[in-house]
């Protein structure tokens, strides 16, 4: 019994001792395991999420197309911000923040005309955090939602959104009453 309490605790000793000797080599080692581990698990966590994602994509595809033939545009068009945002950004549904910023920085302190059926020579003027339209002095608060599209919501609470060409030189989208805008920047 000695003997065998003996031979643990010396396995023990030697355990701690060798664990010692190999932590003084851990940045590196524990470097490459790190990386070895992270990509294991993102790999993991895609493969696990995209069968949940693509469900809940088709399921927010079947909403749209419903609130679309009530003539609901105005849920229609935020469910298609919801299926923009999931695209744009994989798997995860997070907005890529540096595209976002990048958005987010163009657009500050700028000037856009505001065209829709029942308006043609309105211009808007985004600030930090909210967009004002000049000719009517309204206000939205607006936010990114994707690396080009930009969600509105007016004091009232309805939504508008707007989606930027690559160069951020024009816009397309659906104005707060669900009716079709464009617009160009002014300055």
């Amino acid at each position: 019994m000695k003997s065998t309490l003996m031979v643990v605790v010396l396995a023990v000793l030697f355990c701690n001792v060798s664990f010692a000797q190999d932590t003084n080599k851990e940045p590196a080692d524990f470097a490459t395991l790190k990386k070895t581990y992270d990509a294991a698990y993102e790999a993991a966590v895609k493969k696990a999420t995209e069968s949940l994602t693509q469900t809940y994509l088709q399921n927010l595809d079947k909403m749209k197309k419903k609130y679309g033939a009530a003539g609901d545009l105005k849920n229609a068009t935020l469910i298609q911000v919801e299926i923009d945002r999931i695209g744009d950004s994989g798997t995860d549904g997070a907005v890529d923040s540096s595209e976002e910023s990048k958005l987010a920085k163009s657009l500050t302190n700028t000037q856009w005309a505001w065209r829709h059926a029942n308006a043609t020579g309105e211009t808007i003027r985004f600030d930090k955090k909210t967009v004002t339209n000049v000719n009517y002095n309204w206000n939205a608060e607006w936010k990114v939602v994707s690396a080009n599209k930009v969600l509105l919501t007016h004091t009232d609470g309805r939504t508008a959104e707007l989606t930027f060409d690559k160069r951020r030189k024009s816009y397309e989208g659906m104005d707060f009453d669900g009716h079709k805008l464009k617009g160009e920047l002014l300055k």
